[in-house]
């Protein structure tokens, strides 16, 4: 607490049942980390069906967007033991960009569970093309996930990899959703993929969040405000030099990228450390900005594939240039450290 400000009691928070029965009486941050540690036990005993999605889903955004509007009004400050644990008010007031943040972890979560529910199971293919995969689970994913963002904000307009624009809102919101992205790596078992959204108010990205449901890994970030790994900050790595990179890229989208990305790509094997190819460019830029890789790059891509991964590395440091060609959006991003060779498209 900053000196000179008087000592506050602490909010006390009571449940009683309709009898007067005191079921809970405490710190309000406490019972909503209870009710959330109730609420993911549950998980395993629900059979995922379309309404029993929706009726656990419900339950969490309530957590959830509680949650987010009292946390900035509280920090903790924990010692050597969790018995040192207080909490005092802070002097932020809450926003509308974390109850948006709240929505977005919700949509991304929901397709996660659709993830995990379809894995290893029979895969149902919508389309298939050379290069490129829809699955059922593309569209299972997208319907919960949309569902819960035009529940919330009916009012805001959503952009979709597998619905388009799904709804047009009249006003400057706009959230940005990959349902699953990583389709081909979650067709044949690879454990790389995720699901992405992210939010933009007029030209800028001010929410994302990207979750992966193979590792229980939430990437989150707010405008201003940092970047997290499962509620964690995150920063992006410090290596200063090509030579002592890592790196993921995406270069081989088509036939017309091949011998252009082919040529770039040979001259950044001879330098660098390693250079790894995953399939999930949402996944890959949350890598970077938490230290995984020191860079990323690729070309033809979409709004989707980037709109989350965008706030997340520049909150955690990182830095990233776009920029909108013929085939969709080339892009390098990077810790802000290294310097990369031009892209060749």
């Amino acid at each position: 607490m900053a000196s000179g400000m008087a000592p506050t009691k602490p909010l006390l928070f009571s449940l009683s049942a309709s009898r007067g029965e005191r079921l809970f009486e405490g710190d309000p941050i406490v019972f909503l980390a209870g009710l959330g540690l109730m609420i993911a036990m549950m998980r395993p005993l629900f059979i995922i069906t379309t309404q029993c999605v929706d009726y656990l889903l419900d339950l969490q955004l309530i957590f959830a967007s509680t949650l987010f509007m009292l946390a900035p009004h509280f920090c903790l400050q924990v010692g050597k033991s969790a018995r040192s644990i207080e909490v005092q008010p802070t002097m932020k007031e809450s926003s509308l960009l974390w109850k948006i943040a709240a929505v977005a972890e919700q949509s991304a979560r929901a397709a996660g569970a659709v993830h995990r529910h379809a894995a290893g199971r029979p895969i149902e293919v919508v389309q298939y093309t050379h290069r490129d995969t829809k699955l059922k689970v593309d569209q299972d994913a997208e319907a919960v996930a949309l569902a819960i963002i035009e529940k919330a904000f009916p009012e805001h307009s959503i952009l979709s990899e597998e619905a388009g624009d799904a709804v047009l809102g009249s006003t400057e919101w706009n959230w940005i959703v990959d349902p699953l992205d990583g389709t081909v790596n979650f067709s044949r078992g690879l454990p790389h993929y995720c699901s992405s959204v992210g939010v933009r108010y007029g030209d800028e990205f001010v929410v994302g969040v990207i979750y992966d449901a193979v590792r229980d890994e939430l990437f989150s970030a707010v405008a201003g405000e940092g970047a997290w790994l499962n509620g964690m900050p995150i920063r992006v790595s410090q290596t200063g030099h090509l030579r002592d990179a890592i790196l993921t890229a995406g270069v081989l989208k088509n036939e017309a990228m091949i011998p252009a990305g082919a040529a770039w790509l040979q001259e950044v094997l001879m330098t660098a450390r390693k250079v790894r190819m995953t399939g999930s460019a949402a996944l890959d830029l949350a890598y970077v900005a938490c230290g995984r890789f020191d860079a990323y790059i690729d070309a033809g891509v979409q709004l989707w594939d980037l709109a989350a991964g965008v706030v997340i590395l520049r909150e955690a440091g990182g830095r990233i240039d776009m920029e909108e060609v013929d085939h969709g959006i080339r892009f390098s991003a990077t810790n802000g450290l290294i310097e990369l060779p031009a892209l060749p498209w």
